[in-house]
């Protein structure tokens, strides 16, 4: 508490990790700590900060030296902390956690100067991250150390959600996260160019896959290879159930479903404007869905999401 106090408010792991960084001459730690004693000087100390600076706060002078960028390591690792930091900024779905989520990419950063090798699978557990920048929440259900760790693993989780596992690595053996400078493949724009040559069958296929998941059942194809399926309904008046069929497709293309039963349900392919007949049979129901371009988009996404999947699983 002591070395707390007499450094305040620098948090003694700023010092620690400069001193690693193989770039930095010790000299200028002085001059770095006078500018962020600047930069806070009329700032002041409130309830949701406890206002310590600590290493994080580094990876601002690293951004904005130019002459740093001329070394190959570091031009690297800022370009793509720099690509993360842009993802999270974007997508990060939290906006509460958000701050707390760039902090600690800008932790990782800076940590990922101070290994020698910017390829070592070496970084900071969350108890470290959580230490060594002395991370603060307002508003947490209790001030526990544990809560905040919690919630500091969740905040690591969903960075990692939100850029589809790029740049970002998590060590089950021994906790740590660090940056991974190969994990770079843009997972986004690969299904983005996928679901730009979907074509429509593979569309109605994939809608009918959404379909089958809002029903909430696990109903098997009655018919091998054939969108078909039993189906009961309550008849609710008479008390008892009816049966018929379900079917993702046209009466045209409806395979022969024995024994008949009371009523056919048909969903109705919303792409490809594929014909079909209705007799206004009293036995009969269709379901026609009516894409826009919002919904097309988003289906687009997911079905070249689930294609890519399959081709990785293969």
């Amino acid at each position: 508490m002591e070395e707390y106090v007499d450094l305040f408010p620098i948090h003694p792991s700023y010092i620690e990790v400069f001193n690693k960084i193989y770039i930095v001459e010790n000299r200028h730690i002085l001059k770095n700590i006078s500018e962020i004693i600047r930069r806070i000087l009329d700032d002041e100390i409130t309830d949701e900060s406890p206002g310590i600076v600590s290493f994080d706060s580094y990876w601002f002078f690293i951004k904005e030296n130019l002459a740093l960028k001329t070394d190959a390591n570091i031009k690297e690792v800022v370009e793509k902390s720099g690509m993360l930091e842009d993802i999270v900024n974007r997508s990060f779905p939290k906006r509460l956690y958000k701050p707390l989520a760039l902090q600690m990419i800008y932790a990782l950063s800076v940590h990922r100067l101070t290994t020698g090798d910017i390829s070592i699978h070496a970084g900071l557990t969350a108890e470290n991250l959580r230490d060594d920048l002395c991370l603060h929440l307002k508003g947490m259900p209790d001030q526990s150390s544990d809560t905040l760790q919690s919630i500091i693993q969740a905040v690591l989780k969903d960075i990692m959600t939100t850029v589809s596992g790029q740049f970002i690595e998590h060590n089950t053996d021994n906790g740590q996260y660090y940056l991974d400078l190969k994990k770079d493949i843009d997972y986004d724009e690969k299904i983005t160019q996928r679901a730009a040559i979907m074509d429509d069958d593979s569309l109605n296929s994939y809608f009918y896959d959404v379909v089958y998941y809002c029903l909430e059942w696990d109903q098997k194809e009655y018919v091998d290879n054939f969108k078909i399926y039993e189906h009961r309904l309550n008849w609710v008046t008479h008390n008892i159930f009816r049966s018929g069929y379900l079917f993702f497709g046209t009466p045209e293309s409806r395979p022969t479903a024995q024994p008949p039963e009371d009523y056919y349900i048909y969903f109705v392919p919303p792409y490809n404007n594929e014909s079909y007949t209705d007799d206004k049979k009293d036995d009969e129901v269709f379901f026609l869905f009516k894409p826009n371009s919002a919904n097309s988009f988003n289906l687009k996404l997911y079905g070249a999401a689930q294609m890519l999947k399959e081709l990785a699983e293969e």
